[in-house]
């Protein structure tokens, strides 16, 4: 990938291959269009599931391959048989990304990897540890002695860091949010859900002289 800027202008360039097309535009672009949008963004969520397939890589690097972790595979991601980067029918049988650190030179079957479903990027449906095709939002489950957070608890984190960061005090009351401002009219909004709050942070930061 390359990144630059010709005056006002931000330039990304991406690789040729569809599958690290598809995997750097997830991983690198759309975070950078979020922030340039400013909007709320948040790192997507890794899930540690049991690897179904081996693998060898360069050390030094960080991968990220498009596996499948679905019902099908039993939460264990699996590796499409014709593996590559230039092969977009891999994209077709996988719902989440595989994410190899730096310091990993062999993946074993069994060995733990982070799992990054694609639904943490809003595409395809939400994917609950019990592969794809539920509506459930994600669910806590333990793994190695720890909880994963869930998606509804990250979007609120980072809703209340914005809130801080423009004046607002954000309550939750029940299953709804209230937003008052701590500083001017201390105009006050209440019985909003998640998302309208986000959608009231995100307008009063692009509106306001005080907003970022």
């Amino acid at each position: 990938m390359s990144f630059g800027q010709i005056r006002n202008c931000v330039v990304l360039g991406l690789p040729g291959n569809p599958v690290a097309v598809f995997v750097c535009f997830l991983m690198y672009v759309r975070p950078v269009l979020t922030r340039l949008a400013a909007a709320l963004g948040r790192e997507p969520m890794r899930y540690p599931v049991p690897a179904g397939f081996t693998q060898k890589k360069k050390k030094g690097r960080r991968e990220f391959l498009a596996r499948a972790a679905g019902a099908r595979s039993r939460r264990t991601p699996r590796r499409h048989q014709g593996d590559g980067s230039g092969l977009i029918s891999s994209l077709r049988e996988a719902d989440g990304l595989i994410e190899v650190a730096e310091d990993v030179e062999n993946v074993r079957t069994g060995e733990f990897v982070n799992f990054i479903p694609f639904s943490e990027f809003g595409l395809g449906q939400h994917w609950d540890g019990h592969g794809p095709g539920t509506t459930t939002l994600w669910k806590r489950f333990p793994v190695g002695g720890s909880v994963m957070q869930n998606f509804e608890t990250d979007r609120e984190s980072a809703a209340n860091d914005l809130a801080e960061r423009l004046f607002f005090e954000l309550e939750k009351q029940g299953n709804r949010y209230s937003l008052c401002r701590k500083i001017g009219n201390h105009a006050r909004r209440d019985n909003l859900t998640l998302d309208e709050v986000e959608h009231v942070l995100e307008r009063w930061k692009l509106e306001s002289p005080h907003g970022g």
